[in-house]
């Protein structure tokens, strides 16, 4: 379900790289290059009384020139007491909540800019998607509206840059991460960033 697959990554203190499907095919003794950053961080916010956690990410693949941006949150609404499908024994009953989830259809990536030392890294979004609202007992759309939002996210590196690299016949796979801390903007309101990283990937042929 999206609005729960969105709450899984909205939680995640840091993001598996995002490499391109044709890369991750060979991954293990194939031969496709890959050079991939990614810039990303989680965010919170509160709107109208309720609390929101998110994601955006950029992703930049150099070799195929594909750049793709993720973008989405998620809150509790209500909550009310719910029947487990037996109203004569309210034994079973449970507390249910509803999940407001913001779901981007269609991300622009206005600006990004990554440092390849991965000391910095920026980006601005474009998303257009739904705000939609399920019932806190049975799941079913409640409510769905059409909105646009945009955001900016401004990281720097908050500690030193670790790196593995792995030798599988005869490519070289090296990955570097570092946490960062930065600012972001959610349609010119700031909100608190969690758990942001700088990221980049390389699959190349391994030096004789």
């Amino acid at each position: 379900m999206r609005s729960r697959m969105l709450r899984i990554v909205a939680v995640t203190a840091v993001l598996a790289l995002v490499v391109p499907a044709s890369a991750m095919a060979d991954t293990g003794g194939g031969t496709t290059p890959v050079d991939d950053y990614l810039v990303s961080a989680g965010f919170t916010f509160t709107d109208h009384g309720i609390s929101y956690a998110g994601n955006a990410s950029v992703e930049d693949e150099r070799i195929s020139g594909q750049r793709n941006g993720g973008f989405g949150f998620e809150g509790s609404g209500t909550s009310q007491l719910c029947d487990a499908g037996t109203p004569s024994d309210p034994s079973d009953d449970y507390t249910g909540t509803q999940i407001i989830d913001y779901s981007a259809s269609a991300v622009t990536v206005k600006a990004f800019q990554v440092d390849s030392a991965l000391a910095s890294g920026s980006f601005e979004l474009a998303t257009s998607g739904r705000r939609i609202t399920t019932d806190a007992c049975s799941g079913a759309i409640i409510r769905s509206k059409s909105e646009h939002h945009r955001f900016k996210l401004q990281l720097v590196a908050s500690g030193a840059v670790t790196t593995t690299e792995d030798i599988v016949g005869p490519m070289t796979e090296r990955f570097s991460m570092v946490d960062a801390t930065g600012t972001g903007l959610l349609d010119r309101t700031g909100v608190q960033l969690t758990g942001g990283s700088l990221q980049h990937m390389e699959i190349f042929v391994s030096p004789v």
